[in-house]
């Protein structure tokens, strides 16, 4: 959806990052989104050089859309492991070494909230309060003036009226990002699914008993 809403305000080109075959599906969805596989990158290529050969100058606006607990590096990877930060800032540093000049960035993905150390003195939250996001890359935000702008929870009630319009008049479908349909007695063998990134399960429109049968288009049931 973060592509369709980006060509619906006048993007010419969105490039879609990731590793897995997500980026094969949305392509089957959206065959005019550009993909990038950040785990084929040949040695000493990195999303941002990468970017700024697909794109001159780089990307004008680029979106964080998975939040920061998942470290791609080892060095991110053990400082969440000894509880030195709560999430990592590479894809958000990514987002600002590869824009433009002047370029803005947006971070949707969610992200840990302040511990208060009044609340919770302990040494360890003392580390967990003073490392949430290390190696930040403030200097290239500063010094090539990028702006963050759109971060955090979306404002729903400001935008929930026009949405719901252009889902009534078929300008945008939100069922073509669903890979599964389930019971919501099979619920608790979903939710392990997903958190081990196993059959291919990502958006899930879940059946009770009110539910209406499966919309042309949308996944069958699947019994788990």
């Amino acid at each position: 959806m973060a592509a369709d809403f980006s060509f619906m305000n006048g993007a010419s080109r969105v490039i879609i990052i990731d590793n897995n075959w997500r980026l094969d599906f949305v392509k089957s969805k959206l065959p005019k989104v550009e993909t990038l596989n950040f785990s084929t990158l040949a040695k000493g290529e990195t999303i941002t050089s990468k970017l700024k050969e697909m794109v001159h100058g780089g990307p004008d606006v680029a979106l964080e859309c998975v939040a920061g607990e998942y470290a791609k590096g080892w060095g991110h990877y053990f400082e969440m492991m000894l509880g030195m930060e709560t999430d990592t800032s590479e894809i958000i540093n990514e987002m600002i070494t590869s824009v433009k000049n002047f370029g803005r960035c947006g971070i949707t993905g969610v992200y840990v909230g302040f511990v208060s150390l009044s609340t919770f003195p302990s040494l360890l939250l003392h580390l967990l309060t003073y490392y949430q996001t290390n190696h930040f890359n403030i200097g290239s935000l500063m010094e090539r003036g990028i702006r963050l702008i759109g971060n955090g929870q979306a404002p729903v009630h400001l935008y929930w009226e026009d949405l719901l319009k252009k889902i009534e008049s078929g300008e945008i479908d939100p069922t073509k990002m669903l890979t599964h349909r389930v019971r919501l007695d099979d619920f608790e063998t979903l939710y392990d699914k997903f958190n081990q990134r196993a059959d291919g399960i990502q958006k899930v429109f879940v059946q009770t008993k009110f539910s209406f049968p499966p919309a042309p288009g949308t996944p069958a049931l699947t019994v788990l």
